[in-house]
């Protein structure tokens, strides 16, 4: 019995290796195989379908999964690099939503999500959840820029990203350390970030900039927001 069942996940692995259908291998075995497995078999198949379509500065480097704390919402997330002149990641997204009251899960294909993930908080159960992560690129040859994102989603019909904020950096800014940070105050629904940024229209002059959001039952609405001359 166990080589049967072996045999039947296998057949549609081999099948998606040609033409892969990211969401419905998911659909087909997420009860079936572990998360971690499902993630590794996805990536070999994206990484064989651009293999046959010569794809040159394109690569697939890993899948992973997230869950929210309620476990209505399972993420299972796919990073790639792309480079031409330079190189930036791109990602794919699949969001499992569980829907107690139909004893069923929908299977969304989202990129909305084109950050890497770091975790998912519960905001209001069965409605909002926010998505936690960091995010990085190479807007132009001399630069780059890295920082944290956070995104509001909401369950009710379907995924839908309500609101999205990102503290980002960059190498631009002249100081040892450059920072960028947000953070989470789950008994205040707040969010406060920080960041370092330059002006470059004024000499690169360098500055942080600080503030905060505040959840308001529906989406965050900035509360706070100061900026801040490096005085050196």
């Amino acid at each position: 019995m166990k080589k049967i069942i072996l045999i039947l996940l296998l057949i549609p692995y081999a099948l998606f290796a040609q033409e892969f259908d990211i969401t419905s291998f998911i659909e087909t075995n997420y009860d079936k195989v572990a998360d971690s497995t499902i993630c590794k078999m996805a990536i070999d198949s994206l990484t064989s379908e651009l293999n046959q379509e010569l794809e040159q500065g394109m690569s697939w480097d890993y899948g992973a999964f997230y869950k929210s704390e309620d476990g209505l919402i399972k993420v299972y997330h796919f990073s790639g690099e792309g480079c031409g002149a330079y190189c930036n990641p791109f990602y794919q997204s699949i969001v499992s939503i569980d829907i107690p009251k139909n004893d069923s899960n929908d299977f969304i294909e989202t990129d909305e999500l084109n950050f890497d993930l770091d975790s998912i908080v519960t905001l209001k159960k069965g409605r909002f959840y926010l998505i936690f992560g960091n995010h990085s690129g190479r807007p132009r040859g001399v630069e780059s820029v890295w920082g944290e994102t956070v995104v509001l989603c909401s369950i009710d019909e379907g995924l839908k990203v309500i609101w999205r904020f990102k503290s980002t950096t960059s190498s631009m800014v002249d100081v040892d350390s450059p920072f960028s940070e947000i953070s989470f105050d789950p008994n205040k629904m707040t969010i406060s970030y920080s960041y370092d940024w330059y002006d470059e229209m004024d000499e690169f002059k360098i500055y942080r900039v600080s503030g905060i959001w505040k959840f308001n039952g529906v989406t965050f609405k900035e509360e706070e927001r100061i900026t801040e001359y490096n005085k050196e």
